[in-house]
């Protein structure tokens, strides 16, 4: 998305470099995905569903 906001000059650039921020920060937290016993201890849980 930041690739294409940036090219097609449609918007300010501000949200170009916003975009490119927040993927990076999304990158950060994949690790944590697959690290956190979030997901596992919802599934124990009566009534949850994990999709």
């Amino acid at each position: 998305m930041g690739y294409g906001i940036t090219r097609a000059k449609l918007l300010p650039r501000w949200t170009g470099r916003t975009a490119y921020v927040l993927a990076g920060a999304n990158l950060v937290f994949v690790p944590s995905l697959a690290i956190s016993s979030g997901a596992s201890s919802a599934v124990k849980r009566p009534g949850m569903t994990c999709w």
